[in-house]
């Protein structure tokens, strides 16, 4: 009865669903995140920074090219001093890599009253930035800079089309869980991604359902790649994407196929948590001892039942003789 209770409790502990994480490693072009206003968001750029504050609308061709930082859309100038900021939260930025390794952030979306950048540039005319306002960040400034943070909605990728930039070039993630008798998490499921995936994060399962899906907040930096020696062509930036323990799943579109949601199912949890094979393997070992004893038991049984039927038959055979002396 015990043995049925432990299994069973093993059973549930695998079987019933429990918080899980993300985490991410990737090389991408582009990618775009809505901040949550916290300090977690808070970047510090090295002097070098171009700030390009739109003046007017420029042809949405021309959005995402370095090009477009010219007087006819923009108020440009290069940053003397160090620029530090927190992203306020309703900012919508998108990121893209320029091809030689320079990163440009376009503000997609800003506060009423445009994107304040603080006190570090009050009297430049650069204090807040408008919508549509971008800023160039040059390999090498962000070399010095170091890493970037980001805390909010954050999406990496994007969806390939004609003329898409922005694609991710590849990278791996990783799903971390614990199960009921654990507090540290182990790694249930990994996995790769393929140039061109778009990766988002959602609160619960939502393929098949009308309601548009919510995304979770995620944590994560970006930094410079480091290039393989030799190579050439364009300079994508890497990203360290994770989230907290929670029950949701991740997102990926891929052109050509239908969105699917990656979640981990309890025989990952089953093949991958060491304490359950631990635990599992001396069960079977026990099964396998507990039929083993049943056996021999029963052989020693039948070899004494076996032992008392030759004996009996032994004894009425003496009988019988002993009887057949007596007559004669």
């Amino acid at each position: 009865m015990s043995l049925l209770l432990v299994v069973a409790f093993l059973f549930l502990a695998i079987v019933l669903p429990t918080k899980h994480s993300y985490l991410l490693d990737v090389v991408t072009y582009g990618a775009e995140f809505l901040p949550d206003g916290s300090e977690r968001s808070q970047w510090s750029l090295q002097p070098g920074v171009i700030l390009c504050s739109r003046t007017s609308t420029p042809p949405k061709t021309q959005q995402f090219s370095t090009k477009v930082c010219d007087r006819r859309h923009f108020a440009v100038t290069k940053l003397t001093k160090k620029l530090t900021f927190v992203w306020d939260r309703e900012t919508r930025v998108i990121l893209r890599s320029t091809g030689d390794g320079d990163i440009l952030v376009h503000l997609d979306a800003v506060p009423e009253g445009g994107m304040d950048l603080g006190n570090a540039l009050l009297g430049e005319g650069f204090e807040t930035l408008p919508v549509h306002s971008q800023m160039i960040i040059r390999r090498a400034v962000l070399a010095e800079s170091g890493s970037q943070p980001m805390s909010g909605e954050i999406k990496v990728g994007t969806v390939v089309k004609g003329g898409a930039t922005g694609l991710l070039d590849k990278g791996s993630f990783a799903i971390r869980q614990s199960l009921l008798w654990r507090q540290n998490p182990i790694t249930v499921q990994e996995g790769t991604l393929a140039h061109g995936d778009r990766i988002s994060f959602l609160a619960s399962r939502t393929l098949g359902r009308e309601k548009p899906p919510k995304e979770v907040t995620a944590y994560g930096y970006l930094s410079v790649h480091a290039d393989a020696p030799g190579a050439r062509g364009p300079k994508p930036f890497r990203m360290i994407v994770y989230t907290e323990p929670a029950k949701g799943t991740m997102r990926i579109e891929r052109f050509g196929a239908k969105p699917s949601e990656v979640a981990p199912s309890w025989t990952d949890r089953a093949l991958r948590d060491p304490w359950f094979l631990g635990l599992t393997a001396i069960l079977s070992l026990g099964a396998i001892v507990t039929t083993l004893i049943s056996s021999l038991k029963e052989i020693f049984a039948r070899r004494r039942r076996d032992s008392a039927r030759l004996l009996r038959t032994a004894l009425g055979l003496l009988r019988t003789i002993k009887a057949g002396r007596t007559r004669r």
